[in-house]
């Protein structure tokens, strides 16, 4: 069955779709500090930065959109070659004057971008293609490493949902992680919002023309779309973690 994420309008108007999402996480108190949105941004104030953690690559890819936004021709190519975003999005983008905007969307408990060409890079490393030529830039390098250490730091199994990736790639990452990382550097990391364009496209609009009174709204949106995938099958996961004793 095709995952199906959760519109503004169901959001909005369907209580009880919204509580059954957050319901699902807060059954398991293993989840229960970790994977619910932070309203106030009270818990991402305790975060602590001392290794890579997913909050510290979330910060990392913000705050490239941040200075985007500041100077567009100097980083134009390096966010071109990152992200996997529209020229309508990235337009908006560049309107944003209210920098601070971009702090406030980072998230402590999901990355909010996904690697788009996951898929094809999995499949050639468990067939063992094996690619030849020319790196990845250095850039790109730095963010595969960035992002399989922030992988490690989650809890087994948890990470998947918490980074948007296939439990195949969060076993290779964490089973043979230096091998994977010579396959990975011939391939450039591209990032994907785990959330709708439109939304993001409304969250910009709304801190340059919008009442600043929607934005909680709108943000608290973006948790929910990202949620409502990554527990599409937690139940299944929990009782499987607690079987094997994983926590």
């Amino acid at each position: 069955m095709a995952k199906t994420v959760i519109s503004p309008r169901e959001a909005r108007d369907n209580a009880s779709l919204r509580l059954d999402i957050q319901a699902k996480f807060k059954q398991y108190p293993e989840l229960r500090q970790n994977l619910l949105f932070d309203a106030t941004g009270e818990l991402r104030l305790q975060v602590l930065q001392k290794k890579k953690t997913i909050y510290s690559l979330e910060s990392q890819l913000w705050d490239l959109l941040k200075e985007y936004s500041q100077h567009p021709d100097e980083l134009s190519g390096n966010i071109h070659r990152l992200f996997n975003l529209s020229d309508e999005i990235l337009e908006i983008t560049r309107a944003v004057k209210d920098t601070s905007l971009f702090d406030r969307l980072k998230d402590r408990f999901f990355l909010s971008f996904s690697i788009c060409n996951e898929e094809q890079i999995v499949q050639d490393y468990l067939s063992g293609y094996r690619r030849n030529g020319d790196f990845a830039n250095n850039l790109q390098l730095k963010f595969w490493s960035d992002f399989m250490m922030a992988l490690i730091s989650t809890k087994r199994k948890i990470g998947s949902y918490q980074l948007g990736i296939s439990e195949t790639l969060e076993n290779l990452i964490r089973e043979d992680n230096s091998s994977l990382l010579s396959h990975l550097m011939y391939y450039p990391i591209r990032f994907t919002p785990r959330f709708t364009e439109k939304l993001l496209s409304n969250i910009f609009l709304n801190s340059i023309t919008g009442p600043k009174s929607k934005e909680g709204s709108y943000i608290e949106m973006k948790y929910l779309q990202i949620a409502s995938l990554a527990s599409s099958n937690i139940n299944t996961k929990m009782k499987m973690m607690k079987q094997y004793k994983m926590f």
